[in-house]
């Protein structure tokens, strides 16, 4: 079952390293979408947690650590999920001189709460269209407030998670990170 999305619905971002984190190992805005894939619509992708379906913060970090468990099946190198970020949906800029963002309630990995992101940008030549996603995904992660924080159960252990190697302030992009000796 698929609902409508509502103004006041607040929407979940998960964030995964390395992919949401810089070179420096920082989480940035500009890294929170990426858009990179185009689908068979011409869209670029991406997931979100619609909050209405799962509204303890419990809740989508258990959806976290299922996606970081689903990513390290296929993945090359360990992924972890550190956390999540919250926007309302009514300030989610869906449209921009650009692109056009739709997000729709799709079922994912057996998940009811899971959104889909469709990112279409609306120009053409490819210096354009490159301009205009970087655009797009920042004033999208713009509407997003700061992380909460979280480490798995199964990574509690693992020297290598990055807030025993960085501290946790490289999720909220401080850029100030904790020497573990």
């Amino acid at each position: 079952m698929t609902v409508a999305l509502e103004e006041d619905d607040s929407i979940a971002r998960c964030i995964i390293f390395p992919r949401f984190f810089s070179e420096d190992q920082v989480h940035l805005d500009e890294l929170l979408w990426r858009f990179e894939n185009s689908g068979e619509d011409g869209c670029g992708h991406e997931s979100g947690v619609l909050r209405r379906l799962v509204p303890e913060a419990e809740q989508v970090h258990q959806i976290g650590c299922g996606i970081a468990a689903i990513q390290n099946q296929t993945a090359k190198a360990r992924r972890y999920y550190c956390g999540f970020r919250n926007a309302k949906y009514g300030a989610i800029p869906l449209n921009g001189p650009d692109y056009t963002l739709t997000v729709t309630n799709t079922v994912e990995h057996g998940q009811e709460a899971h959104l889909d992101f469709a990112l279409r940008i609306t120009v053409e030549g490819k210096s354009a269209r490159n301009r205009a996603k970087a655009n797009a995904r920042i004033a999208i992660a713009e509407a997003f407030g700061p992380a909460i924080p979280h480490i798995c159960d199964c990574d509690t252990s693992d020297a290598e998670h990055p807030f025993k190697r960085f501290g946790d302030e490289c999720l909220n992009g401080k850029g100030t990170f904790l020497t573990l000796g």
